[in-house]
């Protein structure tokens, strides 16, 4: 089958359940830089993302024939992986995955590039401090922040994907900004300027 951009994602999908595997291939380099950018968002580990995405599409291609060709494959692709990282999350120690995010995001960084100005580096930190206050909220409220500002998805679409009802959305949302904001102590760029701008 041909890859084009107009071939729908059930008509791949009914392929696939068809005997045909190789259109698989297809779904996956569509969805896999979407899935491994929210699995990294949700968890912050380059590794650990790449990781749980090889497994969402090894879940999907397990369960292809029990999907209903209903035009929501995205949605249900994001179901399997938000599953995958919020199981994720639950098992890794709070600790090690701190330390892991700054090693990756920060100090990694800063030797490959050394002579990086001041202000960008602190701005950097700022950005790492916000990064490490929401490895520490739950997984519902990183989701629902993850969807918000690192996808600008509106609370609609949050729910599509969730199922949670609108005021959910907006309580854990709230919530979460509530909790970063007890966690974060900036000097110089107050964190609700950050949370509002969308920056992180």
């Amino acid at each position: 089958m041909g890859t084009g951009p107009l071939i729908d994602d059930d008509i791949l999908i009914k392929s696939v359940q068809g005997g045909q595997a190789a259109d698989f291939e297809h779904l996956v380099r569509r969805y896999e830089k979407k899935i491994q950018y929210f699995l990294f968002r949700m968890v912050y580990h380059p590794e650990d993302a790449r990781n749980l995405t090889q497994e969402t599409f090894l879940r999907v291609f397990k369960n292809i024939k029990k999907y209903r060709c209903d035009g929501k494959f995205s949605a249900f692709i994001h179901r399997v992986a938000r599953n995958l990282a919020i199981n994720h999350i639950k098992k890794e120690k709070r600790q090690s995955s701190f330390s892991r995010m700054f090693t990756d995001q920060s100090e990694e960084r800063l030797l490959i590039d050394p002579h990086t100005p001041v202000q960008q580096l602190e701005d950097r930190e700022k950005m790492n401090q916000i990064r490490g206050s929401m490895a520490q909220l739950n997984p519902t409220q990183r989701l629902a922040l993850t969807y918000k500002f690192h996808f600008d998805y509106s609370y609609r679409q949050i729910s599509e994907l969730t199922g949670w009802s609108i005021p959910k959305i907006e309580t854990l949302i709230h919530r979460a900004k509530k909790n970063l904001k007890r966690k974060i102590k900036m000097q110089e760029k107050p964190i609700q300027t950050v949370l509002d701008s969308g920056e992180m």
